[in-house]
């Protein structure tokens, strides 16, 4: 063959990525960014565009995210965009997260305009999806969004999360066999995304209803509705993780707790109860309780946290914002398993002289305590991050705040040769509430912060709201991995 014919057959044929078959190419093709692979890689040729709009291992995880305070209008011409162009590649997805948007307040047609091509995406996804995560800002009908057809063939669907704004409605999940994690987040003013007759897929081993649902006493009762934890709960056999947070004035757990005996995991933040119900003392297998705010502040007595003195498996443990603890009982000191203590923005004054937590690893405390109890620090053995909440508010409170001023002052040294002697301490976190201000005593005891190789510097983490969050505990216990996340608000966004 002629040199010039051999060139022009060289050039007519693919060359480097695309001599390869489609399976590699779109393998090689699924590691490049998403950004890239939607704006950038259609562009190399025919054959590349072609590939990527049919389902394939490039389109394993499809994540769409409203913006909250975007003009309607335009949030919903997004999202009906991407839900065309998510539509010929679905087939294939293993993982879809939308959040719909704000669509125009009580709007039906907005939500039909949403609700048909979203169906469409599910139907065609249904058969391989396994996580579907659903926010909307308008009430969430399952009979509309998530219709049975659907329902039907999501044989392989583990994980579901439905967030709505205004309410979520028509829940019927029974049929969902293979399902084992289940969140429901409903803002609206009455919660009902379960009722008394519900009924539950029993594989699920995680449950988040923030808040449960409110109900009658029975199907008879004549009282007000209350936040309860519905019957269909607590017949799960499968069940290890419960989160009823935000059920404010939380009714019937005394009866509820001796069915949820067999759970790892409990949240119960800002449940608002008098006192902890004495059948705490039966939940013997927890490794995980989360009372953030849990107990009323408007009683006066000290709060009695003896339940959890029987609770010797608990390897992390949320206390925080509990205006009635001003000491650390010895329900809590008794407890020498736990991994992760949390008890800032609270009413404890200073941890007692003789704890002992031989395997706390993550510790949360205001900076008042760590003024006060600085010499008890290095008496945790393996302490290794060391979050620091609440600070004194030197606005409301001028006189306490000039004082504490001053002994940070005079106890800095003391303070940063306490935490010198913490062998094991590798980070220190400040958590930034929204009404947080930095005062004089916090910024003199950061200043005093010790400096040595391993030890990070100073981390700042801004919380978006005062709910609380339970971070950094995960890897703490080998037998499961628990985060709870801001639970009692769908404004928080999709877990």
């Amino acid at each position: 063959m002629p040199p010039r014919r051999r060139a022009a057959a060289r050039a007519a044929s693919p060359s480097g990525l695309l001599a390869l078959p489609d399976d590699l190419l779109l393998a090689v093709l699924s590691r490049i960014s998403e950004e890239e692979r939607i704006k950038v890689v259609p562009l190399a040729c025919r054959r590349v565009h072609e590939l990527l709009r049919r389902p394939s291992a490039c389109w394993r995880t499809l994540v769409f995210a409203g913006r909250r305070l975007g003009d309607p209008l335009i949030e919903r011409a997004r999202l009906l965009a991407f839900l065309a162009w998510a539509k010929p590649r679905a087939a294939g997805l293993h993982d879809l997260r939308v959040d719909c948007g704000p669509p125009q307040p009580h709007d039906d047609a907005a939500v039909r305009a949403v609700a048909a091509p979203l169906h469409e995406v599910l139907l065609q996804a249904a058969p391989v999806l396994r996580r579907l995560d659903l926010k909307t800002a308008f009430t969430l009908n399952n009979h509309i969004i998530f219709e049975a057809g659907v329902r039907a063939q999501c044989t392989a669907l583990t994980e579901l999360h439905l967030l709505s704004e205004r309410g979520i409605t028509g829940v019927r999940l029974e049929n969902l066999t293979a399902l084992r994690r289940l969140n429901l987040v409903d803002d609206g003013d009455e919660p009902s995304a379960l009722s008394l007759w519900s009924t539950l897929p029993p594989s699920l081993t995680w449950l988040g209803l923030t808040p449960a649902p409110m109900l009658r006493d029975g199907p008879d009762a004549q009282h007000d509705f209350r936040h309860r934890i519905p019957p269909c709960v607590l017949s799960l056999p499968n069940l290890q993780f419960l989160d009823v947070s935000e059920s404010n004035q939380l009714a019937g757990l005394e009866e509820a707790l001796p069915h949820l005996t067999a759970l790892t995991g409990l949240a119960l933040d800002h449940a608002c109860l008098s006192q902890l119900p004495a059948q705490m003392s039966l939940l013997t297998r927890l490794r995980l309780l989360s009372l953030h705010g849990v107990l009323e502040r408007e009683e006066d007595d000290e709060a009695d946290l003896t339940p959890l003195s029987t609770l010797t498996g608990l390897r992390v443990l949320s206390l925080s914002e509990c205006s009635r603890m001003h000491v650390l009982p010895p329900a809590i000191s008794g407890l020498t398993g736990l991994r992760a203590l949390h008890v800032e923005k609270g009413a404890l004054q200073a941890l007692p002289d003789d704890l002992h937590l031989p395997h706390c690893q993550i510790l949360s405390i205001d900076w008042r305590v760590l003024l006060a109890s600085h010499h008890v620090l290095p008496r945790l053995p393996r302490l290794q991050h060391l979050l620091l909440g609440e600070m004194w508010s030197e606005e409301d409170f001028q006189p306490q705040a000039v004082a504490a001023a001053a002994a940070a002052a005079a106890n800095a040294e003391a303070v940063a040769g306490s935490l010198g002697r913490c062998a094991a301490l590798r980070r220190f976190t400040v958590l930034v509430y929204p009404d947080a201000m930095l005062t004089i005593a916090a910024a003199t005891l950061m200043l005093a912060l010790p400096r040595r190789p391993g030890l990070e510097g100073l981390n700042v983490e801004a919380l978006q709201s005062n709910m609380f969050f339970l971070t950094d505990s995960e890897g703490l216990e080998d037998e499961g991995v628990y985060t709870v996340a801001a639970a009692g608000s769908a404004a928080a966004g999709i877990a």
